[in-house]
């Protein structure tokens, strides 16, 4: 049996976090893993002041949306 292809909307995930629990977060994506791996360096400290700075108040909660989308694998 064969199935018509569905392309399914994007999805948006929304959630309110204050900076720190953004930078936890930011450290888990597989790139700052791959160049904490191959640099020996913290990404997120890295750039952790300036995300601070523009942040403003480290403890006022901001909506952050990702939106997730679909890929087939074929």
């Amino acid at each position: 049996m064969i199935f018509e292809e569905v392309t399914p909307p994007p999805f948006r995930l929304v959630q309110e976090l204050d900076v720190e629990p953004l930078a936890v977060y930011m450290g888990t994506w597989s790139s700052s893993q791959r160049y904490r791996k191959e640099t020996d360096r913290d990404p997120i400290g890295e750039i952790r002041g300036e995300l601070a700075a523009a942040w403003g108040d480290p403890d006022q909660e901001r909506e952050v949306a990702w939106t997730l989308r679909a890929t087939a694998s074929k």
